[in-house]
């Protein structure tokens, strides 16, 4: 045991040494052959640096800043090489204005991205799914709703003589008929599993847990019992 923690400290220090790498960049200012550009490019690969951001060696960078250069302002993109990497970061910081102020403001957002990993705001794909996925679905379900039909028959109860057997047997039946062509159809998939487990949760709930009538005239000293009650009665329904 006393050599759990010190393993456990040395992985935490290394993901955390991971995570801490510090991120490349390199920076280009337009219009090419302008002094003023050439100079704020000079002086912003050197300003940036800092323990998080790391001015590329002459390799791919992390972080590519391009700016340009006018009388008013200067305009950058700040573009994320990784893979995944969250969409770039345009703006703009009105001239004149202090090389620290400026140098600080563009820090801002190379660390903005420096931080991120991937776009949080790429939009999420829901595929379909295929014809053989939702069969097999079908096919579970038949079996889960079959297993109480099969012990009641082992009891002697007469399953096809129960209402249960063919409303069950219909709902199956239409539900996976409708995800069946579902899968051939342009459906915004998210939207109707939503749905799906929102009508089941509605249709269930109350027939799993029934309500308790009269339950705000209850006694406080009936109300473990008629509780305790309850949940019998509950939980059975549930199974």
């Amino acid at each position: 045991m006393r050599f759990v923690l010190p393993v456990i400290a040395l992985v935490a220090l290394a993901g955390l040494a991971r995570a801490a790498a510090p991120r490349t960049y390199s920076i280009e200012v337009g219009p090419k052959g302008d002094w003023r550009a050439d100079a704020v490019a000079l002086a912003l690969a050197h300003d940036l640096a800092d323990d998080r951001l790391v001015a590329a060696g002459g390799g791919g960078a992390d972080l590519v800043v391009t700016a340009t250069i006018d009388d008013a302002a200067l305009r950058f993109e700040v573009r994320a090489t990784w893979p995944n990497a969250p969409a770039p970061v345009q703006g703009a910081i009105a001239l004149p204005g202090s090389r620290a102020a400026i140098a600080g403001q563009l820090r801002d957002q190379l660390h903005r991205l420096a931080r991120a990993t991937r776009d949080d705001r790429s939009d999420v794909a829901a595929r379909a799914p295929g014809v053989g996925v939702v069969a097999l679905a079908i096919a579970l379900a038949l079996v889960v709703v079959a297993v109480p039909f099969v012990v009641a028959r082992r009891r002697g109860v007469n399953v096809l003589a129960l209402p249960a057997l063919r409303r069950a047997a219909i709902a199956v039946g239409a539900a996976g008929l409708a995800a069946l062509v579902a899968t051939q159809l342009p459906v915004p998939w998210l939207l109707a599993g939503g749905l799906a487990w929102g009508t089941f949760a509605a249709v269930t709930l109350p027939i799993a847990l029934p309500p308790i009538a009269g339950f705000g005239r209850i006694e406080q000293s009936q109300l473990a019992r008629v509780i305790g009650a309850w949940l019998a009665a509950a939980g059975p329904r549930t199974l």
